[in-house]
């Protein structure tokens, strides 16, 4: 198929009207796919600064909208507020605004002209063929939600590290049975890696171009990841104790790194005191409240004869009751090869929930939030399992926490849409796996075309408010997941190129240890092998890496600029990000052939992979290449 080029639009000044009845003529009232919802931030949002950010999502063929306001005090004042094409593929396109209120309360309507001349309205009760006295959205400025989010974290590059697989700094707090490292790892093992090991290569992170270091649990606990905690309030002596989170979190911010650490507040380890007590106690324990039993007293049911030969329980049953504490006993008639008789996260035994409705147990876990902040000034959490917990105790954490530290970020582990918890009131963003899966599915595993993954990152945007869009934590590797060199069949151009998307398009880029220096795996725990350490590694890999990251951190537009296509063609794509009066402009070509898009850019490449040639009227990209130009 031919290149598509963006429409080029530049929405303009508002436009005073007679009437919003009908802007561009009689509207079709075919099913159109338009959407505007004003109580969702995605759509409406209120920026710091007291203007209101408009979105529309609508058909590709959309060729000019507007925002039409109406205050009918003192007199009837229309407006036409022009929106601006963000980008257009496949079967959306994506409209965006910023206006100052006309007045404190007004009513709006959308309007689209589509190519061929088609007009279409949408008023509350969907498409309309003009706007009348009943259909406008009612919208009151105050009550627009505001999502106040720390400015620190927009564009952040955020790396994430597996504490016992990224550097040994102090091999005398290792366990007896230490792997070695660079091992096979394993889902049971430890290699050996602490806190004073990741202090030591602060400088390494620094030179990458990290703004945040997130690390996966540290606190007590007997796995290697840590998220089965023991003692909330201490950091595992494997890793160092808590003077090594001091030491660390203090070299770190001596460069001007944040901190993120990592928590399950949902589900403990046996050993955890109370539930623990719970075990010995019985229904009289002082924190029976702060679990869910079934049946008294605590206990793992088990059914030999339904655990097959070569199942995980095969060789793991006797193992619960070592290395936990809670009775096994051998169950007669139905149920499951293994069920305890308490609510455990996914069923699995060693995984007791706490029950957060238990006004105790709460405050504990509110307490375990602020507390890290109180004493070792971490800047903010990723929270693990975010869904399996009420939507009310977020609520109560984030107001906890922005009591203590006003601009501690909060990032949630949510699978898919995570609206629901970026409203504002809860998450500031959420590790977006959405992203992740466009980004395998295009760059890694060529799946889709561009045009396809163009069409779900324009829908993935329509998720989120502006304020969250800035902030997310745009991943293409995880602990949780196969690393992404892997997914790619070992193609290290295809690795790069995801990176220079990802790091290039609005968001907190988020770069799992390693992928810096081509490290592969597949799923857990081969994903979670050693780090080799610096100067290990696929250098020239991080070498190009390093620099783009350099590139970004030099262009104010990249980091914090708006987002807009320019045009795709296949498997290459261009787009621009503008900020004050910079302008910069991205090119890929994931294609074994050279494409041309017409795309005019006159500036100076800043970086580049393979063969990339910017035209006054088109811009030239060779097979599997990528550029960063000045606009």
């Amino acid at each position: 198929m031919p290149a598509v080029a963006a429409a080029v639009t530049t929405g303009g000044a508002p436009r005073p009207l007679p009437s919003d009845f009908q802007v561009y003529g009689s509207g079709s009232v075919r099913p159109h796919r338009v959407r505007f919802d004003p109580t969702d931030p995605a759509f409406l949002a209120r920026l710091s600064d007291g203007r209101l950010a408009f979105r529309v999502l609508g058909p590709p063929d959309v060729e000019e909208a507007m925002v039409l306001t109406r205050v009918d005090e003192p007199v009837a004042v229309v407006t036409g507020f022009p929106l601006t094409l963000v980008g257009a593929a496949g079967a959306v396109s994506l409209w965006e605004a910023t206006i100052v209120p006309p007045a404190p309360a007004f009513g709006c309507s959308i309007a689209l002209r589509l190519a061929g001349g088609a007009a279409v309205y949408l008023a509350p009760t969907g498409i309309t063929s003009g706007i009348e006295r009943l259909d406008r959205f009612p919208v009151t400025v105050a009550e627009v939600p505001c999502h106040d989010a720390p400015s620190w974290a927009q564009g952040a590059v955020i790396y994430q590290i597996f504490p016992d697989r990224f550097a040994n700094g102090d091999p005398g707090n290792d366990p007896a049975d230490v792997a070695a490292w660079g091992s096979e790892p394993t889902r049971v093992g430890f290699m050996g890696g602490d806190l004073a090991g990741i202090a030591a290569t602060a400088d390494y992170l620094a030179d990458l171009g990290v703004d945040v270091l997130y690390l996966t649990p540290i606190f007590t606990s007997p796995s290697n990841h840590r998220y089965d905690t023991v003692d909330y309030l201490a950091v595992d002596p494997m890793l160092g104790g808590d003077q090594a989170l001091a030491d660390l979190v203090a070299a770190l911010h001596r460069r001007s790194i944040r901190v993120l650490l990592d928590v399950s507040l949902n589900h403990v380890h046996p050993r955890f005191a109370p539930f623990a007590d719970v075990v010995t106690t019985g229904a009289a324990s002082p924190f029976s409240g702060w679990f869910q039993v079934s049946s008294w007293p605590a206990r793992v049911e088990v059914r030999p004869q339904m655990i097959e030969p070569g199942d995980f329980w095969h060789e793991h049953v006797e193992r619960i009751r070592e290395e936990t504490g809670v009775p096994v006993v051998v169950a007669d008639g139905d149920g499951a090869a293994v069920a305890a008789t308490y609510d455990a996260w996914y069923g699995v035994p060693t995984m007791p929930r706490i029950n957060l409705g238990d006004p105790a147990a709460r405050r504990f876990m509110l307490d375990v939030v602020t507390h890290w902040v109180k004493r070792f000034d971490i800047d903010g959490w990723r929270m693990d399992v975010v869904r399996y917990i009420d939507h009310d105790f977020w609520i109560e954490a984030r107001e906890e926490l922005r009591a203590v530290k006003p601009d501690a970020y909060l990032l949630a582990e949510v699978m898919g849409d995570a609206s629901r918890w970026l409203a504002g009131d809860e998450f500031d963003a959420t590790m977006n796996y959405t992203f992740r899966d466009l980004c395998v599915d295009f760059f890694a595993k060529g799946t889709i075309d561009a045009a396809t993954m163009l069409e779900g990152y324009l829908a993935m945007t329509a998720m989120y408010s502006p304020a969250v869009t800035a902030m997310n934590h745009n991943l293409i590797g995880s602990h949780d997941m196969p690393r992404f060199l892997t997914e790619a069949g070992g193609d290290l151009d295809r690795l790069l190129l995801a990176t220079l998307f990802q790091v290039t398009v609005p968001g907190a880029p988020g770069l799992y240890y390693g992928d810096e220096v081509a490290m592969e795996g597949g799923r857990d725990p081969a994903n979670r092998g050693g780090f080799p350490g610096e100067g290990g590694g696929d250098t020239e890999h991080l070498g190009r890496v390093r620099s783009l990251l350099r590139v970004r951190r030099q262009r104010p537009s990249l980091l914090a600029g708006g987002w807009r296509l320019l045009g795709y063609e296949g498997d290459a794509l261009a787009y621009e990000r503008v900020a004050g009066g910079e302008r910069t402009v991205v090119a890929l070509n994931l294609a074994t052939e050279t494409v041309r898009l017409p795309v005019a850019i006159d500036g100076d490449v800043l970086w580049s992979h393979g063969r990339t040639r910017p035209r006054r009227r088109s811009l030239r990209l060779g097979p599997r290449s990528g550029a960063v130009i000045a606009g």
